[in-house]
């Protein structure tokens, strides 16, 4: 990262060099299987002069694929097997952004840091999150009774696993030290909670067992949490004839 610094540092109009996610907020936890989320804030026409030519970065590591995932990030994977996730923004955009935090890796001396503070996801109740997973359970099981089964795994293995992360979050004791990461609560589940381990599987059994896993989520929300019964009997009711 304090190569890509330097490599910047030609340009007038680059004004620091910012790593996000885990790898700004939680660098002890970086391994050979990490990923680096970074932000290079800019002013004037240097956004624009470093996004539409990349050889200033595959200076520092050759570049062997670059996908350009938006107007303003490119998705990379370096020659050392690093992937990265580059944001190039002009300072004045900082405030509008949602993440967790930032580590600044170099910065200008005249940059203004009080744009970096961090915006998250507007938080949500424990009573949104369940009421949300169980509307969730409800369509995947609704898309698998027409045969939709690529779209009702994708509700049922994907959303409600994410919803299911959430309000464990919400709701029970975190292991100390393991650090979270508030867009994406499974990460680092099974470390954070490690009594729930032999439940997750159960949760994620298939694209031939979307019901099954359905009803191991519906099961352990109604062990754990108070459910509305018109919708956990709706959703039993799909459930009993799969």
């Amino acid at each position: 990262m304090q190569a890509m610094a330097d490599a910047l540092q030609p340009y007038a109009g680059a004004l620091a060099l910012l790593a996000t996610g885990s790898a700004g907020l939680n660098p002890q936890d970086v391994d050979q299987y990490s990923d680096l989320d970074l932000l290079v804030v800019t002013t004037g026409t240097a956004g624009a002069q470093l996004l539409e030519n990349l050889d200033w970065l595959s200076a520092v590591e050759p570049i062997i694929y670059n996908f350009r995932y938006n107007d303003d990030c490119y998705k990379l994977l370096f020659a050392d097997g690093v992937f990265c996730e580059l944001s190039i923004l002009d300072a004045c955009l900082l405030p509008t952004l949602q993440y967790s935090g930032a580590r600044t890796i170099w910065c200008r001396p005249t940059f203004d840091s009080s744009g970096c503070a961090p915006h998250g996801p507007l938080p949500q109740s424990q009573q949104w999150v369940l009421d949300e997973l169980l509307t969730v359970i409800y369509t995947g099981l609704c898309k698998y009774k027409r045969g939709e089964l690529f779209s009702a795994i994708g509700y049922i293995e994907g959303q409600a696993r994410e919803l299911i992360a959430r309000i464990v979050t919400l709701t029970q004791p975190r292991a100390p030290g393991v650090f979270e990461d508030v867009f994406a609560k499974e990460r680092r589940f099974e470390r954070a909670y490690p009594t729930l381990t032999t439940l997750l599987p159960t949760f994620c059994q298939g694209y031939d067992r979307i019901p099954q896993s359905a009803q191991a989520i519906l099961d352990f929300v109604e062990s754990h949490y108070s459910p509305a019964p018109g919708m956990t009997t709706a959703i039993r009711r799909l459930l009993s004839n799969h």
